[in-house]
């Protein structure tokens, strides 16, 4: 619900007879305001005065409240054109309070609002700062949950420059910092260096502590995840039947532990994520389940999507058992192949047993 006056006047086509708003010019003055945005109330203290002139947005200081904000703004917001832009907005969000605009992002901590707008509307000159404090994210999209973040972002004309943010990844840590470009206050491109510690992830049936330096860089149409990742701990529970695997004569495996569903970032509303990683786990590679008990190397390429990874490389088995058929064999050569392009893992195993006072070998080739 609104209240109040508005008065506008002008012309609305141009002298070739094109429809055009640019000539309009008016006021308005609300008198009572009472709006909701994704269900939530938002409070707008009246009156608020707005004249409009040649593209050009004039409106006096106004504070808007709600659930999670509390912001104020004022000035002059120029549309398109060379219509001159001087507009501040300064104040607090609460991001857990904020309504849920995607089921399937959580946002948490508190991020400080001072801006200020200068230039034109064909080219806007944006400075002041934006302080996060506490600032956590999580989505179905990511296996690392966010918490804790601090640091700033400097905006100067064009460009958003993040500075000495630190935050909790799951049980470990991460630093990052890095620059954003703007066309006209929208993101246009942006590269971001990671630097994650002690970090813990758990992924299917994977659950590892990653150290590393990475980069994430992109646009609006895509991004890229990529650098180096050394694994000082990693669990992997295979799903492998060797009693089946044996019987059928066959060496491809199928980890469904190592795939996902395949489908997009699209529905968090972020651009999707590629990957580029090259994982190096030395002696760190636990691979155990209810038939294989081994410690293993693994060198491991990460590409494809974050929701749908294509991992290559060899994984190499240092000693360890199998069971087979209620006998227990100690491993002598053991290596995974993981092929590109998504194909079947191939396993070579040998592995020796006493058996009745015989020496048994058995292999999977």
């Amino acid at each position: 619900k609104v209240s109040g006056q508005i008065l506008v006047s002008g012309p609305t086509f141009d002298e070739a007879g094109n429809f055009t708003l640019d000539r309009l010019r008016g006021g308005m003055t609300l008198t009572e305001t009472a709006l909701q945005i994704a269900g939530a109330d938002v409070k707008i203290e009246t009156p608020v005065n707005i004249a409009f002139e040649e593209m050009q947005i004039r409106i006096n200081n106004t504070r808007f409240t709600g659930s999670g904000i509390d912001l104020s703004l004022g000035g002059a917001f120029a549309l398109k054109g060379e219509s001159g832009m001087n507009f501040s907005l300064k104040g607090l969000v609460n991001l857990s309070q904020l309504p849920a605009f995607d089921s399937g992002v959580l946002l948490s901590g508190l991020v400080g609002l001072d801006l200020q707008m200068k230039g034109t509307g064909d080219n806007p000159d944006v400075k002041g700062r934006i302080d996060l404090n506490g600032v956590g994210f999580t989505s179905n999209d990511w296996p690392v949950f966010i918490s804790g973040g601090f640091g700033q972002l400097i905006l100067s004309g064009d460009e958003v420059r993040l500075d000495n943010f630190k935050a909790n990844a799951n049980d470990g840590t991460i630093e990052a910092s890095g620059l954003m470009k703007l066309a006209k206050l929208r993101p246009s491109e942006w590269k971001y260096n990671i630097k994650a510690e002690n970090t813990s992830i758990d992924y299917q049936n994977i659950s590892a502590t990653v150290n590393g330096s990475l980069s994430l860089s992109g646009n609006t149409q895509g991004q890229t995840l990529s650098g180096n990742i050394a694994i000082p701990q990693a669990e992997y529970v295979p799903d492998i039947d060797l009693d089946n695997l044996l019987s059928t004569g066959r060496n491809g495996l199928s980890f469904s532990g190592l795939r996902t569903s395949g489908e997009t970032t699209g529905k968090s509303g972020f651009p999707p994520v590629n990957l580029n990683i090259r994982v190096d786990a030395r002696d760190s590679l636990i691979v155990r389940n209810k038939q294989i008990d081994t410690v293993g190397s693994g060198l491991i390429t990460l590409s494809g999507s974050i929701t749908d990874p294509n991992f290559t490389g060899r994984i190499e088995a240092d000693g360890g058992s199998v069971r087979f058929r209620g006998q227990r064999y100690e491993i002598t050569v053991g290596h995974l192949e993981l092929p590109i392009a998504n194909g079947t893992p191939l396993l070579n195993l040998l592995a020796e047993s006493q058996y009745s006072g015989y020496r048994v070998t058995l292999g999977f080739v």
